[in-house]
């Protein structure tokens, strides 16, 4: 089978992390470096930016954004404790930000495109990142979940790890070892999705 078809299909939300992670430490931080290297972008820009954190300081992380919340989520808070605390249980979190300025230099050049055509190869950057970083994980037998607490702990964030202030905040991918696999998924009919014309 394809690696890439396969990878896509280990590719699954697993939220039941524990810290024992099935991969070394330094092959962590070599796939990380290596698709933030080569993961595509409108005009080459490479305007995506990747903070892995780990250890004692992915534990902080998740203490500060369980404090944010619970000064903003009204009512119970019980099960939205229980779901930041299962994220405190992985390894790691990766931050993906985005770094505008590299966009900025091409918008000058192409500016007849609009600026918010170059906000959305932005948005687009992001997305194939985090899905590239995310691919290549599953494929060595990484759990992964990825969320989207921004923009609420986008200042704390940046302050708990010296982030420059203009870089902006996307996503966090929490991994892992896994304890529990997903359930199967539920697949749509491909006929509805997919129109092949000949």
């Amino acid at each position: 089978m394809n690696t890439i078809i396969y990878a896509n299909q280990k590719r699954r939300s697993v939220r039941d992390l524990n810290k024992n992670l099935p991969i070394s430490q330094d092959r962590l931080e070599e796939i990380v470096k290596s698709v933030t290297l080569q993961y595509p972008s409108a005009f080459d820009t490479q305007s995506a930016r990747v903070v892995l954190v780990v250890g004692e300081k992915h534990d902080l992380l998740w203490d500060k954004i369980i404090e944010i919340l619970r000064g903003v989520v009204q009512g119970d808070f019980s099960a939205t404790f229980a779901r930041l605390s299962a994220f405190k249980k992985g390894y790691g979190t990766i931050l993906f930000f985005e770094d505008f300025k590299p966009l900025e230099k091409s918008y000058e050049n192409f500016s007849f495109l609009g600026l918010e055509t170059f906000k959305n190869f932005s948005e687009q950057s992001s997305g194939i990142i985090q899905y590239a970083l995310w691919l290549a994980l599953a494929y060595e037998g990484v759990g992964c979940n990825l969320q989207h607490y921004n923009p609420l702990i986008d200042e704390e964030v940046k302050k708990m790890f010296e982030i420059p202030s203009d870089w902006s905040l996307k996503a966090q991918l929490i991994i892992g070892g896994i304890n529990k696999e997903p359930e199967a998924k539920n697949l749509k009919n491909i006929n509805t999705l997919v129109k092949i014309i000949k």
